[in-house]
């Protein structure tokens, strides 16, 4: 958030000014065991998308349902999670920022500008002039790495989207007869999902801004945007034997329902779920505050409360 507390394009960027936060978990727990969390719901999403993809290629509708793509979204989150956590561990990324925090000090990494001194003397001048940023090489600004930016941008969507997918499949899409095969792909895509991302939500440090529903409503629309051309072109769903995706859903032979749904839909999966979300966080960042909280923490306390 700005300063002030206006808001700026910059707030919906996926920027943040601590690294560490999105390779550790928000609780006093060995980087070890967290690590060895990282590997298992990486290599899990991994092997489940594999089956799914062996199991449901030949119909040739794998990649027209939303599940999937989220499914794929999850995945490559758990994967990026995984590399980044560890690369960032093992790689010295920890130790360098924290040696660019202790080489600032405490004041300059969260004031703006250094405290005012009133330079009476040349000698005193001199050393406030000294911690002045130059005017013609302003300090930059922090940037996030790739991978952990790809992490949060995952991640975002998958909090958006996850529990929207479970509660409209069990809520209007559920077969009422399903073999022990079609049951356990529907227990993990459409109700692990939501289980996954928030144990994910609870256990790690990532922080979540309220501006980042954005992600979430571009993903769903471009979803929608996907369907439509789908039915424009003659596109089949090989499980309904018709161009409907999604019965009483999605079926853009009544634009106007479907458009209606799509629009409610994106705006609940955006704004809705982000707002849970956030609840959950903030509600983790006090139990942490509360309970948990250290001096060594101080840093991690400041720069989640943003929004």
């Amino acid at each position: 958030m700005a300063c002030g507390g206006r808001l700026e394009l910059s707030d919906f960027w996926l920027n943040h000014e601590d690294a560490s936060l999105f390779a550790k978990s928000q609780w006093p727990v060995h980087q070890s065991i967290y690590l060895a969390w990282r590997v298992f719901l990486a290599l899990y999403t991994t092997g489940w998308l594999v089956a799914e993809f062996v199991v449901y290629w030949d119909d040739g509708a794998f990649f027209i349902f939303l599940t999937n793509w989220t499914y794929i979204v999850l995945t490559l989150y758990a994967v990026w999670s995984c590399f980044g956590t560890f690369y960032f561990t093992f790689s010295g990324g920890r130790k360098s920022r924290c040696n660019e925090s202790s080489a600032t000090g405490p004041s300059q990494a969260f004031v703006p500008h250094p405290p005012y001194t009133d330079p009476t003397s040349s000698d005193e001048r001199r050393p406030l002039l000294h911690q002045l940023p130059s005017s013609e090489e302003p300090a930059p600004s922090p940037r996030l790495p790739i991978y952990f930016k790809l992490v949060w941008l995952t991640f975002n969507i998958c909090l958006a989207t996850d529990i929207l997918i479970t509660v409209l499949f069990w809520s209007f899409l559920v077969p009422p007869h399903q073999s022990p095969v079609v049951w356990a792909f529907n227990i993990n895509i459409h109700i692990l999902n939501t289980v996954f991302i928030y144990t994910e939500l609870a256990v790690t440090a990532i922080p979540v801004r309220l501006v980042h529903f954005v992600y979430g409503l571009v993903y769903g629309l471009l979803y929608a945007i996907f369907t439509l051309i789908y039915y424009l072109a003659g596109g089949m769903n090989p499980e309904t034997k018709s161009t409907v995706i999604y019965p009483n859903l999605v079926d853009w032979s009544h634009a106007g329902q479907t458009a209606l749904v799509v629009s409610v839909s994106s705006v609940v999966e955006a704004l809705g779920f982000i707002f849970l979300g956030y609840a959950v966080y903030r509600l983790r960042v006090y139990i942490h505050r509360r309970y948990f909280h250290t001096r060594s923490d101080d840093r991690s306390a400041l720069t989640t409360a943003d929004i």
